[in-house]
């Protein structure tokens, strides 16, 4: 282990990152197979340019960007592995039900752009959740850069793997078994961070973003909308986040 461990990335010494790495990477590379998979049943049911790209841009990245001070207020929030977990759990459950509709042969565009939005809007979630669950799995403060660049080179070798993958699938077998590749993908990183325990807040750190809760007088459309009213002014203060965005 002496010879080759000093040529890996140092979070790599860490076992728990290396399960997480391990059940991360089938769960990208099973999440690019799907994509490429709704994409490609989309334009055989309608030979619509118009739809393939509703499909892919709008559908899974637009509209869930939109929900962005609503993510980092549940990240900050909620316990980061449960909610991870569920929302693997939420993905599957979508695959799941593409595999049945797939297999029956639903033509309903309508219902797999819907399915396509809410898998969007179930990644625009674990995202945010993820980053931040990286520091505590990771353990050691200063190795937090090497688990981060690790993190975004999966996904990257995800992306070029999984839709390799997908087209010698959707080649010789059918876009059904592409969406139950990705539904037991997601079993991988489900069993990698149910061997975690739980990942509370670091200590001494209090929220920046107001109370937790709250207040007992705020009527429910306060409540459902603090999360904008607290995160937009905090990411504001940010230089490296507001001159990108507005220059």
């Amino acid at each position: 282990m002496a010879n080759w461990q000093p040529w890996l990335p140092p979070a790599l010494s860490k076992p728990r990152f290396r399960l997480y790495v391990a059940g991360h990477s089938v769960s990208v590379i099973g999440g690019w197979i799907q994509q490429v998979a709704i994409a490609w049943l989309v334009f055989r049911l309608t030979n619509s340019a118009v739809l393939l790209g509703l499909a892919g841009f709008p559908a899974q990245y637009f509209l869930p960007a939109s929900w962005a001070p609503w993510q980092c207020f549940a990240a900050d929030r909620l316990p980061r592995l449960k909610t991870l977990i569920v929302i693997d759990i939420v993905l599957a459950a979508l695959s799941t039900l593409l595999v049945a509709m797939a297999a029956a042969g639903v033509e309903a565009v309508a219902a797999y752009l819907a399915i396509a939005a809410l898998i969007g809007a179930a990644n625009a979630f674990e995202m945010p959740v993820r980053q931040t669950l990286i520091r505590i799995i990771v353990e050691e403060r200063a190795l937090v850069t090497s688990a981060l660049g690790m993190s975004a080179m999966v996904f990257n070798v995800g992306r070029m793997v999984g839709p390799a993958i997908a087209g010698i699938v959707l080649a010789y077998l059918s876009e059904a078994w592409c969406f139950r590749l990705n539904a037991f993908s997601h079993a991988a990183i489900i069993a990698a961070l149910s061997g975690h325990a739980p990942a509370p807040n670091p200590p001494g750190r209090p929220h920046r973003l107001g109370p937790r809760k709250p207040s007992a007088k705020a009527c429910r459309c306060c409540s459902l909308f603090q999360p904008c009213a607290t995160s937009c002014p905090f990411a504001w203060r940010w230089d490296c986040w507001r001159h990108p965005t507005f220059r």
